[in-house]
């Protein structure tokens, strides 16, 4: 009885050595990353809403300007846009990976100060951004095409508060941003 004990115990022990070595496995793994080409934007002309004249009475609504990505200027309330300098659309080239997404974000409110001093008591205000691509995103959200580039176009609405309006250049800078999505 004793060495039949002793077999049990044995084969016991041998099959518990057979599971724990049973339990593990290795297998050999790869890893890889695809470094992308980084998004360059360029800025090809400044927004410039051009010369405006105004005329807006007290108590009346505000005047705007708004600059269409079609860079076609429509005035209201008041304000002339002017022949003598018509202004530009903002425009950007932006190069990086052919055929990937990106988003383009940016202010929603831009203010503009008179001589650039954002401590001047006069000032305005561009919104209602708008932003056009050479392929024809929409939204926030673009594709490059299959050379990894695109053109963006932006327009707005620049706000002439009604009352008097101090004459001179009124200028800020903005931020836009471009990023992969």
């Amino acid at each position: 009885m004793k060495s039949f004990l002793i077999r049990i115990f044995a084969v016991m022990a041998i099959s518990c050595i057979v599971k724990v070595s049973g339990a593990q496995t290795t297998t050999s793994n790869s890893a890889t990353v695809n470094l992308i080409t980084p998004l360059t934007l360029t800025e090809l002309e400044a927004l410039d809403f051009g010369d405006i004249s105004v005329n807006i009475e007290s108590g009346s609504a505000d005047g705007t300007c708004i600059l269409g990505v079609d860079g076609v200027r429509t005035p209201s309330s008041g304000v002339t846009c002017l022949a003598t300098d018509e202004g530009t659309n903002a425009t950007y080239n932006l190069s990086g990976a052919a055929n990937n997404a990106y988003l383009i974000t940016y202010p929603a409110t831009i203010p503009v100060y008179l001589d650039g001093d954002s401590g001047s008591s006069s000032s305005l205000t561009i919104s209602d951004l708008v932003i056009k691509t050479a392929n024809n995103g929409t939204g926030t959200s673009y594709n490059l095409d299959s050379n990894g580039s695109d053109q963006i176009t932006l327009g707005a609405t620049l706000t002439l508060p009604a009352g008097s309006i101090t004459a001179g250049t009124y200028s800020n800078t903005f931020e836009i941003t471009v990023a992969y999505n």
